[in-house]
């Protein structure tokens, strides 16, 4: 299995994930939610059909749900998935790209 690859950006998301939700459930929570995503992005890795085609606009990127989050990846040449965002299920997805 090849190890996902994650941009500054989706980084960043999932720094920003787990703050929200540890203010907003607790540091537990929030450490269960930041491994839900991580496992979310190694299940991608091992299977990278798993997500959904994101949008005609970014034909190369696709999405894939996990608890409250999109992780928007797009497949490397060798196989591998590089997640590039990891953004609320609220927003808008496309112009956050």
């Amino acid at each position: 299995m090849t190890t996902p690859i994650f941009t500054d950006l989706a980084q960043r998301d999932l720094r920003r994930a787990a703050a929200q939700s540890l203010k907003l459930f607790g540091l537990r929570q929030s450490r269960r939610y930041v491994d839900r995503l991580t496992k979310g992005a190694d299940a991608l890795a091992r299977d990278p059909r798993r997500g959904h085609i994101f949008d005609p606009e970014f034909p190369h990127h696709r999405r894939f749900l996990v608890e409250a989050h999109y992780l928007i990846y797009r497949q490397r040449p060798d196989g591998g998935i590089l997640i590039v965002r990891i953004l609320h299920s609220r927003m808008n997805l496309s112009s956050h790209l």
